[in-house]
């Protein structure tokens, strides 16, 4: 097989789905109420259902009414929350203001200056401790695994049951490399976005295979005497 018939083989092999794929939520060692005590008190058992972890790494944003309004944190420390394009700390789009552990909701503002424009985003949160225990373990983490430490998933994601395009991102902060699984409770905040789109991760597939099927084919033309 010669190797632009390997690379076609590979883009479509890509373009499969894979299966959904949910991160296990854990119970905090700390007795803290859990994730799904805290959704049950604000949206009522059965008003929320669960995102696949393969469609909510990246978001997708049309500038028609975005909001985010935090319902629920138990950080041990301040907890910021924002979003990212090329993600190397230029372009950070940050809300305020930062989110406290007292549960009550708190509606969140863009920062002064700030503007979402319609595009696809990463979502991260910034986890601000004083306690020099933890000092280690907590910073940035984004909703792709990919730009975590170990690949890790730090976030969760729940559709709100009759709220079209309102979703609660939850996030876990504690970015422990000794145990990766200590405190997955993703309890540190929840945040309820409204007019984001996630976007699937074979839809982000297909399209990286479609724009190097187009190069496959302008290569083709060129070698017409060739064949798999």
């Amino acid at each position: 097989m010669r190797p632009v018939c390997i690379i076609l083989a590979l883009i479509l092999s890509a373009g499969v789905a894979p299966g959904s794929q949910y991160t296990p939520i854990l119970s905090n060692p700390n007795s803290e109420p859990d994730l799904m005590t805290s959704l049950d008190l604000i949206y009522g058992p059965g008003g929320y259902t669960r995102v696949s972890d393969n469609n909510d790494q990246l978001w997708k944003i049309l500038n028609n009414g975005f909001s985010a309004t935090a319902v629920s944190s138990f950080a041990y420390g301040v907890i910021s929350f924002g979003l990212c394009m090329i993600c190397d700390g230029s372009d950070d789009i940050t809300f305020t203001p930062p989110v406290v552990t007292d549960g009550a909701p708190l509606n969140m503002s863009l920062s002064p200056n700030a503007i979402v424009g319609d595009g696809i985003y990463n979502l991260f949160i910034d986890s601000l401790i004083s306690d020099p225990v933890y000092q280690n373990d907590v910073g940035r983490v984004f909703s792709s695994p990919i730009w975590n430490a170990g690949n890790t998933d730090h976030m969760v994601t729940f559709a709100v049951v009759g709220m079209p395009n309102t979703y609660i991102i939850a996030f876990e902060d504690v970015l422990s490399t000794a145990n990766i699984v200590q405190d997955r409770d993703f309890n540190d905040v929840a945040i309820q976005v409204t007019s984001l789109h996630p976007v699937p991760e074979p839809g982000t597939l297909t399209l990286l295979g479609g724009s190097l099927l187009l190069g496959l084919g302008l290569a083709r033309r060129r070698r017409r005497s060739e064949s798999c």
